[in-house]
Order: structure tokens, then C-alpha cells, then sequence
């Protein structure tokens, strides 16, 4: 993958990425009677007991079960915010309505019960503390619950749904005219067009994807009146079996040798505004005759890494990045 910064009179690559259930019923005592010409003498015979057994449900009535209340569930929740707004999202009645049906569910498919578990339980620890709150919760308060492992399960319950249910809640969400949910008020959610991230922007921002090359969006986040367009770009790259931790490293080790005077400032894996693991790098760097601060956020899902960088002169990145990373860090791979 490649990093870009952006000047208003084209494009700079900063930065490469290497990486190439038993009834039984028993009869009662039959008594029959056998009569001789001397004596009439009761005999008695026991009937044998019967046992009737129902099978067991199979794997596919279980998943059918589970397709049916996840799609009923989906649709009360969905109807739920139709009706009261997008400000009734993580309020305990809101979680209440989805919530019970899924709770109901004595049967889950064995390859998702831990993760149903894991999701359930933590959903019904965030609709306890809206009640308490009486309020919606922030996604800040959440840390403890939506961790990285909250949010691979709920990711793997997505999976399943799309891949044995058909459908998706946010699918489901989007045909029935409801936006997708995001954690920054006033943002918008952008779904990359190949289906590999997800990331909440400021609709404020100017928009030029494919303005670089095709598969780089671009937002541009000033008008550049100091000769540079501060601006925010994301790409993918596929990068096999490398991981977020060695992805992180691959690409600190590459900023001396990619950008003149490049030196990384900082660097860590931290937890996003989901709980998803996040690769962050700051660095610095000469870009043509110019000096250039940035900060890059890595995702890396199946195979493929997502990175969003942020670039500015010095002088502005200080006064914009605490705006930025806000956004930066909703990025999710998908």
C-alpha cells in the first residue's frame, strides 16, 4: 500500500507499505381372566413399556431458527428508530426490543455460539447502563465492552448472517430508509466502494476520490491558501497472512528510506472508537520542498490492510489533527 499527500498541483507518494429431547408411557396392569371347569384363577401380564423418542433439531433447523429471530430482531430494532430517531440508538428501550428476541434463543449454531454469547452479553451490559443512565450511552463509556474481541465477534455474527441468512442488519437498515448509525454527531458514513472499510467523515470536508488514481479517496480538509490542501486519503493493500502488529512495524521501518528526512515520531496499537484494533504511526518528512506531518491509522482484516493518512504542514497539523484522528478512528475493516 502507498501513503499520499496531497498539494493542490497533484499528487506525492509519501510512504509504501511492504507486505507484499424422551416420553415414555407404561401401561397399566392388563388383568385377564382364564376359566377351568374346576377353579377360575386370575393370571396377570404386564405390557412392556414403550418409549417414544423426537429427534434431535439438525443443524440446519437450528441455523433456520437463528435466520428467522436475527431477521425478526433486526427489523423491531430497525422499526424502532424509524419511529423515535436516530438519537433512540443505545438507549435501553432500543436495546430492549431486539435484544429480548435474541435472549429468547435456546438453540445457536455451534459455529457462533461463543461469539453470540460474547455479543449478547455485552449488549445487554450496555442496555443495563443506558436504564441507569437514563440516556443513550457514549461510545467513549463503552471501552470496556466493545473491545477488539467484542468487536471480532460481532463481526463473525455479520459473516454468518450475509453468509447462511442472506441478509445484514445494515443492509435491512439501508432499504428501509434508515442511515447507518454513526458515533460523531453530524457525521457521515462512507463505505469504501470494493466493500473493505468503513469510516465516518466530516461532510464538511471536500470530497476527490479517484482524483490521485483510481481506488485512493480523498477528502480535502482546508482550502490550501498556504500553497497546501491539508488533506485525509485512504487505500487497501493486500497483504496475505501479515498482521496488524507486523504491518505496523513494516511500515515504520520503511519511512527513512521512502521520505527524505523521514522519522517516525510515535507509534502503537491502540483501541479504535469500537473497540477495533487500530495501527497508528506519526511521522515526518520532506515532501518535495516542503516538510509534511503525518498520521496514519492502519486496519488489517482477512488479507487486506486499510490505511487512512493525514497530512498537513506543521504549522496546521497541530490545530487540525485532534479534529482528524477523531474521524480517523471510527475506520473499520470490513
Amino acid at each position: 500500500m502507498s501513503k499520499v499527500s496531497v498539494a493542490r498541483s497533484g499528487a506525492i507518494v509519501a510512504l509504501a507499505l511492504v507486505a507484499a429431547s424422551c416420553g415414555s408411557s407404561e401401561e397399566g396392569n392388563a388383568a385377564e381372566s382364564t376359566e377351568t371347569t374346576v377353579t377360575a384363577e386370575a393370571t396377570t401380564t404386564t405390557a412392556k413399556p414403550t418409549t417414544t423418542t423426537t429427534a434431535a433439531p439438525t443443524a440446519e433447523e437450528i441455523s433456520e431458527i437463528y435466520c428467522e429471530t436475527a431477521f425478526k430482531a433486526n427489523a423491531e430494532s430497525i422499526d424502532y428508530e424509524l419511529s423515535n430517531g436516530p438519537e433512540s440508538t443505545l438507549t435501553g428501550d432500543y436495546l430492549d426490543v431486539g435484544l429480548s428476541r435474541m435472549q429468547s434463543l435456546e438453540l445457536i449454531p455451534d459455529e457462533i455460539e461463543a461469539e453470540f454469547s460474547l455479543v449478547i452479553n455485552g449488549l445487554a451490559e450496555i442496555r443495563d447502563r443506558s436504564e441507569a443512565a437514563n440516556d443513550e450511552i457514549a461510545f467513549e463509556e463503552l471501552e470496556d465492552i466493545l473491545t477488539p474481541e467484542f468487536s471480532e465477534a460481532s463481526t463473525e455474527l455479520d459473516n454468518y448472517e450475509a453468509e447462511v441468512c442472506g441478509f445484514t442488519y445494515d443492509e435491512m437498515a439501508l432499504e428501509a430508509g434508515l442511515g447507518p448509525v454513526s458515533s460523531i454527531e453530524g457525521s457521515e458514513l462512507f463505505f469504501d466502494p470494493e466493500g473493505e472499510y468503513s469510516i465516518e467523515i466530516n461532510p464538511e470536508w471536500a470530497a476527490s476520490h479517484g482524483s490521485i488514481a483510481a481506488g485512493i479517496e480523498l477528502w480535502y480538509i482546508n482550502d490550501g491558501t498556504d500553497g497546501f490542501a491539508e488533506n485525509l486519503n485512504l487505500l487497501t493493500q493486500q497483504v496475505g497472512d501479515v498482521g496488524l502488529e507486523e504491518y505496523l512495524e513494516l511500515s515504520a521501518d520503511s519511512i527513512s528510506v521512502l521520505l527524505q528526512d523521514g522519522a517516525v515520531l510515535d507509534q502503537a496499537i491502540v483501541p479504535g472508537s469500537l473497540g477495533q484494533d487500530l495501527g497508528v504511526l506519526l511521522y515526518e518528512g520532506a515532501v518535495g520542498n516542503q516538510v509534511g506531518t503525518f498520521l496514519a491509522v492502519f486496519a488489517v482484516e482477512d488479507g487486506t490492510a486499510v490505511i487512512a493518512t493525514f497530512v498537513a504542514l506543521p504549522d496546521e497539523f497541530d490545530d487540525l489533527v485532534l479534529e482528524v484522528e477523531e474521524y480517523m478512528f471510527t475506520l473499520v475493516a470490513e
